[in-house]
Formats: structure tokens, sequence, C-alpha cells
């Protein structure tokens, strides 16, 4: 499995987590059996808009390898346009 793979199902992971933790906080935090109010509500709402950021700096990495290859082995990491 190389580290474009495994940055993709990273960014898999993320979407997920986000797509829950925004849509269905409550629900989120029944898997660990807490009982979700308002408060808790919001305080994950915005925990997935943090998560949902951290997607599209996740993206351009994975893009970034595909452009660069060098950067699967950490030499070339650092190019400027």
């Amino acid at each position: 499995m190389n580290l474009r793979n495994i940055i993709t199902f990273t960014i898999l992971l993320l979407v997920v987590s986000a797509i829950g933790l925004l849509f269905f906080p409550s629900k989120m935090l029944a898997v660990v059996g807490i009982t979700g109010n308002d408060q808790l509500d919001f305080l994950l709402r915005t925990t997935g808009a943090g998560v949902v950021s951290l997607i599209p700096g996740a993206w351009i990495v994975r893009s970034r390898l595909t452009r660069f290859p060098g950067c699967a082995d950490r030499s070339g990491c650092l190019h400027v346009s």
C-alpha cells in the first residue's frame, strides 16, 4: 500500500467523521454512551467544522504526491513554483 492510498483513506475517514459530527452529533455521542444535549450538539458541530477544515489540506498533500513523486521518500518535497 503506497502513501497516496493511505492519505486517500485518511481523507475518507475525515469526511465520514465530519458528516457525523455536523449532522448527527447526538448519535455520535450515543456510540460511546453519552446522552446528548443542546450544548454538546453545538460543541460537536463546532468540532465538525474544524474537521472539515482539515480536508482541503489533506487533499493538497495527496495531489502533491502525484505531481512530485520525490516526496514519498522525503527528497524534494519543498518545491517552489
